[in-house]
């Protein structure tokens, strides 16, 4: 089982000047610096006697959507097809009045809330105006306040974002607590003799128990980079030897394909208790942080100043990862008026167990999108055994089918 790759977000931003009767909201201008990208223009045509009331489309009722990076259009769909999604948002929008609009893409930058903007310029009536639009996070949507829409929006549920994702995981490590983060061990057969390894929940969960100690708690919905940042610990412990330490000299991470994290610094002593909050390590431990999610498959190679007894100087210790699996399976309810192809149906449902085994942060990931909100209903009622690492539990996400019959 590979950690999944977390692919960034993108908004794009679009600024609209509202006519009066509206409730004209001024849209916010993009930062100078923009990470320009690749850059397209269109023309839509004019729909003579388009009017507000015949919008194919609804219209948003909070004057800042859309108009600033705080409340973008989120159309969803992720990377591969950021411009494609924007385009048709876009494409139906049009003035108040049915005036066809021309629009440019400035550029990206990065807004709030980690996520990456799209710019995109409007031009209508002889104004210029710029529109905000989030191409990795999903809800319907609809056309700021001072435009109306020629066609319907054509948005099915995209599948998860993944900085959504991340931050999902974040919020449920924040929850796990000091006790239940304890680190994982390197020895397959759960004794730690060598050492221990802390994943990303792990360390933020220590993180957050730390600050709440010391009475100065984070929020799950403001977490600082350093806290959100993927990264790994990895401790390896001195072994004993005819009554003597024998201390780690170096260690090594790498995945299925040899390949190694980039490792961001190394400690020892109480220097380990600021990697990993709330630790209090052997004597002589060395501990590597590693700026990555945790190499799943793997292994970890400890390398100590001399051999002891038959054991040799260099230990290879490999992360044995055990797939999530499934121990309570339900079937879906069909919507009133949905029928499903060929009697039966799946969709496919990305989750999240807890150590616990119950389900968080269900999202749509495929298959029929007019079952898509019955499916994550569904999956409430799911349990797990969670994935597992050297028999550890740890957070990750899991892709489910749902299935649904007449």
């Amino acid at each position: 089982m590979r950690a999944q790759t977390l692919m960034p977000t993108v908004v794009v931003a679009t600024c609209a000047i509202l006519p009066a009767e509206a409730g004209a909201q001024t849209s916010t201008p993009p930062p100078a610096n923009l990470t320009r990208g690749v850059t397209h223009e269109t023309q839509t045509a004019d729909v003579p006697g388009l009017t507000v009331s015949a919008s194919a489309c609804s219209i948003a009722d909070d004057p800042t959507y859309g108009v600033t990076p705080a409340n973008p259009v989120k159309v969803g769909g992720g990377a591969l097809y950021v411009k494609a999604r924007s385009l048709r948002f876009l494409g139906a929008l049009r003035g108040p009045t049915g005036e066809g609009l021309h629009f440019k893409r400035l550029g990206s930058f990065d807004g709030p809330d980690d996520t990456i903007l799209d710019v995109y310029q409007v031009d209508h009536n002889g104004q210029s105006d710029y529109l905000y639009v989030d191409a990795y996070r999903f809800s319907e949507p609809k056309a700021p306040r001072g435009f109306i829409c020629a066609a319907n929006i054509p948005a099915d549920p995209p599948g998860p974002d993944p900085f959504e994702t991340r931050r999902q995981l974040i919020t449920l490590a924040a929850t796990l607590g000091e006790s239940r983060a304890a680190g994982i061990s390197l020895d397959a057969d759960g004794s730690a003799a060598h050492g221990v390894v802390f994943d990303h929940a792990r360390l933020v969960a220590r993180t957050f128990t730390a600050a709440a100690a010391a009475g100065r708690p984070l929020d799950t919905a403001n977490v600082p980079a350093e806290v959100s940042r993927p990264r790994f610990v990895v401790i390896a412990y001195p072994v004993t030897c005819d009554g003597q330490s024998i201390p780690p000299e170096g260690v090594t991470v790498s995945d299925s394909r040899g390949g190694s994290p980039a490792v961001i610094k190394e400690a020892r002593g109480k220097d380990i208790s600021i990697a990993v909050p709330g630790l209090t390590a052997p004597d002589q431990a060395l501990a590597i942080v590693y700026g990555a999610d945790l190499a799943i498959p793997g292994q970890v190679e400890i390398r100590y100043a001399r051999p002891c007894g038959s054991a040799p100087a260099t230990m290879t210790l490999p992360f044995k990862a055990a797939s999530g699996r499934i121990t309570r399976r339900v079937t879906g309810h069909l919507p009133p008026g949905v029928t499903v192809p060929s009697g039966s149906a799946q969709v496919r449902v990305q989750v999240c167990f807890d150590f616990d085994g119950l389900p968080h942060f269900a999202a749509y990931a495929g298959g029929p999108a007019s079952l898509a909100n019955a499916a994550i209903a569904a999956v409430a009622d799911f349990r797990a055994d969670p994935p597992r690492v050297n028999g550890a539990a740890i957070l990750q996400p899991s892709m489910i089918a749902v299935g649904f019959q007449p």
